[in-house]
Order: structure tokens, then sequence, then C-alpha cells
């Protein structure tokens, strides 16, 4: 029995298995609100596990269930109820841990924000039901394999070197540790979606997805996503590799073992070559898994024009990070303070200034309010059952054996005559009893 072989209709109990499996899947991944695991696994575990677990295993089993179960058991189609919601987790997984990663000032901790991030767009594209949002969402999962990881490899270089990962304690490393700094860089451009890198390509298609779904709320969620992942970068890089050199940075700090950054630059250069060479990974990975969906595959063509790296869309990501490193480095010249700072003014904002809050209150963390929860039912089970037995037990029963002791005290005073007695009535209720019994 093949997983293709197997339809059921999301309705009833077919609807509770679809749930059922997609919080499996995006728990799995990563997703909001399923994700609280993965910055706190990104201070106290090492690099080698962030790189290979939240970065690169668990996406691709998650999104590659969810694909699956979306395109094979239930058949999810384009703008039904279920593909909304989907689209929804996506966009405000996106959105929210973004805006996460802006404030964060530990360099591991802004990358396993982002690890989160990118599930969205994962999520979003398969959640969208059109082939190319389907498509773009696969592709973005194996491009976060490669990007993430180099990133988090990245980060260990330099925690290796310098003994920290706190970027107020950073900066100035792309002269000591430049081959570190040049495949932070790419991997960085990559995860923000530039041409003409992998990640660009992969978000495009996303980006083509939700617009054909005719709700472009989620087209503009996953926009204001990568602009808001390349400014975190632009900290991250600028407080790491190109800011002024921070106090646990040494004059005498070299670069890396070759083993450490050799697999960084690979990566790099992996994130480079699916993104010119686009159709090859497409053609070859992504499209076997829509064979047997003639009702998808037909409307898929990996040679078309959207996937053309020289497009105006190509000429517009290139106007904006050619502005936006114009604006950063002109600020930077200007005030001499470190790019990370800012996060102190974006936290204080008043809309995501309440966001901040509730993250730090763990609102979104499903975990701590399920703890939550069973701290509240525990106090109704303590007042409205436990205190009653209790007090049954305490008073009531207590009271009853002290007036049934005091009572029977009065029988037992000494007196053999009323001793006799009560043997001679208890003689008495046995014979009466036994006339009943034969």
């Amino acid at each position: 029995l093949r997983m293709s072989d197997v339809s059921l209709e999301p309705v009833g109990l077919g609807l509770l298995s679809f749930i059922l499996m997609m919080i499996g899947a995006i728990g799995k991944a990563g997703a909001m609100p399923f994700h609280t695991w993965i910055p706190d696994a990104a201070i106290d575990a090492p690099v080698s596990v962030m790189a290979f677990l939240p970065a690169s295993f668990e996406k691709l089993l998650g999104i590659y269930l969810l694909a699956r179960i979306t395109m094979d058991f239930f058949h999810i189609s384009a703008r039904s109820v279920l593909s909304i919601v989907l689209m929804t987790i996506g966009a405000l997984t996106i959105v929210l841990a973004v805006f996460m990663a802006l404030i964060q000032k530990d360099f591991k901790k802004l990358l396993s924000f982002h690890a989160v991030s990118q599930v969205g767009y994962m999520v979003l594209g398969v959640g969208t039901g059109i082939p190319v949002g389907i498509a773009g969402g696969i592709f973005h999962m194996i491009n976060h394999a490669m990007y993430k990881c180099g990133l988090f490899l990245s980060a260990g270089s330099v925690e290796h070197r310098i003994g920290t990962t706190e970027l107020s304690k950073l900066g100035g490393l792309r002269k000591s540790m430049p081959w570190t700094a040049l495949g932070f860089s790419v991997c960085a451009l990559a995860i923000s979606g530039v041409w003409p890198l992998n990640g660009f390509v992969s978000k495009e298609m996303v980006f083509h997805g939700a617009l054909e779904t005719g709700y472009p709320i989620f087209a503009i969620a996953a926009w204001v996503g990568a602009i808001f992942t390349f400014a975190s970068f632009l900290k991250a890089g600028h407080s790491v590799f190109w800011g002024h050199q921070g106090p646990a940075v040494k004059e005498n700090v070299k670069e890396s073992e070759t083993p450490i950054v050799l697999p960084i630059l690979i990566l790099a250069g992996l994130c480079l070559l699916f993104g010119v060479y686009n159709r090859l990974p497409l053609m070859y990975f992504i499209q076997p898994l829509f064979e047997g969906h003639a009702e998808l595959s037909e409307h898929l063509d990996f040679t078309s024009h959207a996937l053309d790296l020289f497009n105006p869309v190509a000429g517009i990501s290139i106007l904006c990070l050619v502005l936006a490193l114009a604006i950063h480095f002109y600020g930077w010249k200007r005030a001499g303070e470190k790019a990370y700072l800012a996060s102190e003014v974006i936290h204080g904002l008043p809309l995501l200034r309440t966001l901040y809050q509730w993250s730090e209150a763990r609102f979104f963390d499903l975990y701590e309010q399920g703890v939550r929860l069973l701290r509240f039912l525990s106090k109704i089970v303590f007042v409205v059952i436990d205190r009653p037995i209790d007090f049954l037990y305490e008073q009531v029963v207590t009271w009853t054996g002290k007036r049934a002791t005091s009572v029977l005290q009065k029988a037992h005073n000494g007196h053999y005559a009323n001793y006799l007695a009560w043997c001679i009535g208890g003689l008495l209720i046995l014979v009466w009893v036994f006339q009943f019994i034969r």
C-alpha cells in the first residue's frame, strides 16, 4: 500500500485525522505555536546539533510529511478552509518569528528564531494548494537546510575562536576571520531572498503561489518577513563582522581551522549553485513528487519566465539591496554606534512592545500554557474536591467517631451486672436473627 493509494475526505474523522497529522508535521518542523524548543535549545545545545536538527533534519521530516498529507492523503484544494488555515499558520510564523529575531542579542538565538520564521514560508507554500506554491515551499525546505546549516556553522566558527556568541562582545572579525565572514554573508543573503541565490528562487515561487490564491495578505506577510529577515542579518553581520571590535575580540584572533571553514564555504557555494541553476534541483528533486497528480503537474512549468533569474523582480531585488546597504552604512558612519542597539528602539514600538511582552511571558509557548492550565485545573480540583473531602474526613468523620466513642464509653462503666445485661441482650438479638436464617 502506497501513500498515494490512501485518500480521505477532510470531514468527520477524516478532518480530525488531518488536524492531528498537521499538528505533528508543523510541530516537527517547528512552526508556531510549536516552536519554543528551538530558541530554548539554541543557547545550550552544541552548534553541530543546531545545524543538524532544527536547521535541516527536522524541517525535512516535518515539511515533507505536511506536503504528502496535503497532496496524497487528503487532497487539500486551493482556497479551501484548510488551505487558508495552513497559510495563516505560515504567515503568522513568518512575521512573529522574524520580529523576535530582530531583538535578539545572542548570535545563535537570533539564528534559531530565523529557523522558525523560515518554516512559515514552507507551510505557506504548501498550504496554498497552488502547484508553484507547493513546489516553492518544498524547494525552500531544501534551500533552508543549506544556508541555515552554513549560518549555524558560522556562529560555531566564531564561538570556537572568541568563546562567546553575544553580539555586544563581538565585532570587527571580517579581517581576522575573512572566510567565515564570506560564508556567513552568502548564506545570510540567501536566507534573505537576495538574487541570484537559492532563497530568491524559492521565496519568489512562494510569493507567486500566495498571490494566485486570491488572498494577497499572505503574500504581503511573506514580503514583510523577507524585508525584516534582511534587516536582522544586517544587524547580525554588522555586530559580528563589520562593526567596531568588541571587548571579547583579541588582537591576535585567527581564522578557524580548515575542517571548520570548508563546510561553510561548500554550503555557501551550494546556495549560489542552486540559485543560478535552479531548474536542476526543481526538475530532479521537486517534480518527481508531483507524479500521479495530473491536476497539479499540468500547471507546473519549471521552464517558465517566473524562474528566470533575469527578470524585473530580480532588478527590484538588487535595487532594494543596494539601497538598504547604502542607508545602513551611511547611518553607521554617521552615528558610530553598533547596529544591534537599534533593536532597543524596535522593542519599544507601540504594537511590537505588546508582542514582545507576550513572548517574554511565554504566551506563545503551548507547553508553558499547558502547564499553566494544569496548575489552574489543579487549583480547582483542590478547592472543589480535595478540600471538601478533607473537611468531611477531618470534621464530620472525626466528630461522629468521638460521639460514638463517648456513647460506648458510658456502656463500659465497670459494673458486671450491666455487662451481663448486654450479653443477654445480644444473645436474644442473635436468637431473633437466626429465626429468619434457615
